[in-house]
């Protein structure tokens, strides 16, 4: 077993860089920076540990993941490198060296200027011979004139297709949807939000949990496709909860959440594992919108008992 999140997307030309230019009409943000506040503490992203034991923790082959899986990963591979103002990477991931963005390097770049933060959520990919389409929800914060910032959410999917040099963004039609919106219900109480994260999980919704990690999933510390191949063996993930733990420093609220799992393999088998889940959500107006999100993981094997419940009583490292 293996453990999605955030990003951030530009605003000053909103039909630009998500969007091929030639290729959709519709209007989209543009990725950028960071979650936080624009500070490079905010930035940083924080590498977590997984669930998995160690056998299962090698990185899948390009055979091993899926087509739509690795088209996934480059939309959350763009949203990374977008996330660290790391546009020279994240530029080439469209088709045509780049060109398939309707924009020039130096623009697609400068199309980041305005955006404070954003949080991106992945929805299940598919793909059909060489085409591939990846849904997401973008919600980010914009700088507006006069020192203001909104925060706006966009939803639609990529299109992607396959050549030599792997999968490329060939077009995305991405439309805002809303303005000043509420978190989603999950993001709003740490508890929610690693059950929704299992319920994800449970569901092989992986796009979707692995981007409640932070940093577009960056804070898993895996690629898309291992994280969802690092589930291709677990059929039910059953857990239990302690009392979160909560803190307020340098503009943020944090939360460490014991947790008690009990994961039922195709198998037939069954393992067990203990620890607590690190969270974080910005503090400050109006990032507090974009909610909770898994900073990192300190889980490790624990032994076998008959409940979720059960193995967190016994104490983690039994």
């Amino acid at each position: 077993m293996h453990h999605i999140a955030y990003t951030v997307i530009g605003s000053i030309a909103l039909a630009g860089a998500l969007v091929g230019c030639q290729q959709s009409s519709a209007m989209a943000p543009r990725p950028s920076a960071t979650l936080a506040p624009p500070t490079a503490a905010a930035m940083a992203t924080q590498p977590s540990a997984t669930l998995a034991p160690a056998a299962t923790q090698a990185q899948p082959t390009a055979a091993a993941a899926s087509s739509a899986q690795q088209a996934a990963e480059i939309i959350a591979r763009y949203y990374q490198a977008i996330g660290q103002r790391q546009y020279a990477q994240a530029y080439p991931l469209w088709a045509e060296g780049g060109a398939a963005s309707g924009q020039s390097a130096e623009q697609f770049a400068q199309g980041f200027a305005q955006t404070a933060g954003v949080q991106l959520a992945l929805g299940e990919a598919s793909a059909q011979g060489q085409e591939a389409s990846v849904p997401v929800t973008i919600t980010s914060v914009e700088n507006l004139s006069g020192g203001a910032q909104e925060v706006r959410q966009y939803s639609g999917a990529y299109t992607l297709r396959q050549d030599a040099g792997g999968w490329k963004i060939t077009s995305a039609s991405i439309q805002q949807s809303a303005t000043n919106p509420q978190p989603p219900a999950e993001r709003g109480d740490p508890q929610a939000l690693i059950q929704a994260y299992y319920s994800a999980i449970n569901a092989q919704q992986y796009g979707r949990a692995y981007t409640y990690w932070s940093g577009s999933g960056a804070a898993s510390g895996q690629g898309f496709a291992a994280f969802a191949q690092g589930f291709a063996t677990t059929a039910q993930v059953n857990l239990a909860f302690g009392q979160a733990q909560q803190d307020v420093a340098a503009g943020s609220a944090y939360a460490s959440l014991p947790v008690g799992i009990v994961a039922h393999q195709r198998d037939g088998s069954t393992t067990a594992f203990c620890g607590s889940y690190q969270l974080r959500r910005v503090n400050v107006e109006p990032f507090q919108l974009l909610g909770w999100s898994i900073d990192k993981a300190q889980i490790g094997p624990a032994a076998l008992a008959a409940s979720a419940s059960q193995v967190l009583a016994n104490g983690c490292g039994s």
